[in-house]
């Protein structure tokens, strides 16, 4: 295991940038909605909020985000007919997402640890470290559960005055299993922000428990971590 020393920071967080016509979208994350902004809004002001708290407890601290996407998020805004007549087009724009927010936060984190299964998200992570080479920045591709397990199991955490960071979990959809929440509190150092996907539950759910399938039934309590949830979701079955 490194020793990760008190990094740098260069430069204020990044505003929207738009992107030339005919770029390829071979990098773009199209996600999202005004929930979304409101998420990494409250994010952006969190991480800065939680390394100031820390800076001079003597702790090396790290940020994990177990679904970094591919570093920003793309979004298309409304074309402005006023400024570019009735010919005017949407106008397309990269904006930071948790990823880049947390290396751009101030004071700095010490190490930061993203994971991405998706190829062109995991590339486009590469291209954001090359940024920021003064940064100790980890980019690794595969299951977010296998690799969230072993480094909470591998990471010296109570070494000297300790490590102690914030890891963000924001699947795509039901990704996260329990075993996986279970391995994030048994390190007792880490901040854990969940964005937990009740709307997936509610769809893999059936309306009554004889007509939910075995692969929706496994798949929930692998999310939840036990199977009581059935029992208390579902009146008892009649004949």
């Amino acid at each position: 295991m490194r020793e990760f020393g008190p990094g740098r920071y260069f430069g204020p967080a990044r505003e929207p940038i738009a992107l030339p016509k005919g770029r390829s979208t071979a990098a773009e994350h199209r996600f999202g909605s005004p929930d979304t902004e409101d998420k990494l809004a409250r994010l952006r002001a969190y991480l800065p909020a939680f390394t100031t708290a820390l800076r001079r407890q003597g702790f090396v601290l790290i940020y994990i985000d177990a679904f970094a996407g591919s570093g920003k998020r793309t979004e298309e805004l409304p074309a402005l007919p006023l400024l570019g007549g009735n010919d005017a087009e949407p106008q397309t724009v990269d904006v930071p997402g948790s990823a880049r927010l947390a290396i751009e936060a101030t004071p700095p984190f010490h190490r930061f640890v993203l994971i991405e299964n998706h190829p062109k998200r995991y590339a486009a992570l590469h291209r954001l470290r090359a940024e920021f080479p003064q940064r100790e920045i980890e980019c690794h591709k595969g299951d977010a559960n296998l690799l969230v397990r072993e480094l909470c199991r591998t990471t010296p955490w109570r070494r000297a005055k300790g490590i102690r960071g914030v890891i963000f979990l924001d699947p795509y959809g039901m990704e996260v299993e329990w075993e996986t929440v279970k391995a994030i509190a048994q390190t007792e150092a880490l901040d854990v922000w969940y964005l937990f996907p009740l709307m997936g539950i509610y769809r893999q759910a059936a309306k009554n428990a004889v007509a939910i399938d075995d692969k929706k039934r496994a798949l929930i309590t692998r999310v939840l971590g036990t199977d009581e949830w059935e029992d208390a979701w579902y009146d008892t079955p009649v004949g």
